[in-house]
Formats: structure tokens, C-alpha cells, sequence
């Protein structure tokens, strides 16, 4: 579970905050959002003023992006019990980091619109299966200390991920996401070792 929460908070957080940036390059250069990177090569800040909002998808893509959670928790109430809490976290954490991987790739905004919703929807899955899984693998008397370890492990992997995005975007994107996609696979390969749960193994 400390892996699983680890590489998930990783290549969530890591990845979901740097959407806006992607974003941005996207409509401003176009073409792949790893085609250019925004590096300052004259070391002097030519900014005189406030830059006027653009008038672009950026803030429309953040909304479609942020809104894209909604799907994942409308299919985990209902498939939540049908399939299971273990292959709805594995599945779901194996297809997140396979649409990482399309991320580098992407020519359009609105390809990469759609990659970026399909990232959240799924992400979603695998975080709400995650949550009733750690109801229901501890015991009553240790379950608080494993939440609050596993709460702690996931924070310290969401600024790690945070801060290894922002050092390798701008060396070549296709960097981090390789990382965060591969992570995302390894966490979800990993929940295949958990037991199997149900809402009656509540101890």
C-alpha cells in the first residue's frame, strides 16, 4: 500500500499541476507541448507590465480537466462492488500511465485536451478505490496509524513529484512523463498482490 500511494501521489500531483504549463505551450507554439520549452537564454527579465489574460483554451482546459473527475466517481459508485476494490486500483492506475505516455505525442489542444480529462476520469477511479481499500485492509485498532503513514508517504511523494517535473519539463517533457507514466504502471502492477476486499472484511 506504501508503494501504491507513493506512485500514485507521484504521478498524480507531479503531472496535475503542471497541466496549466502544458496547457500554455500548446497554445502558444503549438504542435506537441514537448516541441519547446520556456527557458530564459538572455538571463534578464524583459517584462515592463502585467501580461493581458489570453484569450485562449488555457482556463478552458484547467475547467474540462478539473471537471473530468466527475465521470470516474459516477463509475466508481456503481462499479465499485461489482468489480472489486483491487481490480478497479490496478486497472485503473495501468491505464492512467498508458495516457501519459500519448502525452508527448499529442499534436492538437484538442488531442491533448482529451488525453488530459481521460488522465483525471481515470485517476479518480484508482484514488477512490485506494480509500475504501484502506478501510478495509487494517484492523480497527492500527487502521488510524496506516492512514496517517500512508497520508504522510503520499505528501511527501506529491512535492517530490511536483518538484522532479518542474527540473526535467524544460530539459525534454517527455522526461517526467516517461517517469510519471512508468510509476503510475508499477503502482498498479503492485495492487495485484493485495488481497481481495469486500465491505463485509471490515474489522
Amino acid at each position: 500500500m506504501l508503494i501504491i500511494n507513493f506512485t500514485l501521489s507521484f504521478g498524480y500531483y507531479g503531472l496535475w499541476m503542471w497541466f496549466p504549463e502544458i496547457f500554455s505551450r500548446v497554445e502558444k507554439y503549438g504542435g506537441s507541448p514537448c516541441s519547446h520549452a520556456e527557458v530564459n537564454t538572455t538571463g534578464t527579465n524583459t517584462t515592463t507590465g502585467c501580461n493581458p489574460i489570453p484569450e485562449n483554451w488555457v482556463f478552458f482546459e484547467g475547467f474540462m480537466t478539473a471537471l473530468s473527475n466527475l465521470p470516474g466517481n459516477l463509475f466508481t459508485i456503481v462499479m465499485m462492488d461489482r468489480i472489486g476494490r483491487k481490480p478497479l486500483l490496478a486497472i485503473s492506475m495501468v491505464i492512467s500511465g498508458g495516457t501519459v505516455f500519448l502525452l508527448p505525442v499529442v499534436k492538437t489542444k484538442l488531442q491533448n485536451l482529451l488525453i488530459s480529462c481521460m488522465f483525471g476520469a481515470v485517476t479518480t477511479v484508482g484514488w477512490n478505490a485506494i480509500d475504501v481499500l484502506q478501510a478495509e485492509l487494517f484492523p480497527t485498532a492500527v487502521r488510524s496509524t496506516a492512514f496517517g503513514v500512508q497520508s504522510g508517504i503520499g505528501r511527501i511523494a506529491a512535492i517530490l513529484g511536483n518538484m522532479v517535473f518542474g527540473s526535467l519539463v524544460d530539459i525534454h517533457c517527455a522526461i517526467p512523463m516517461i517517469m510519471v507514466a512508468s510509476l503510475l504502471c508499477l503502482g498498479g502492477l503492485s495492487a495485484i498482490r493485495l488481497p481481495n476486499t469486500t465491505g463485509k472484511d471490515i474489522h
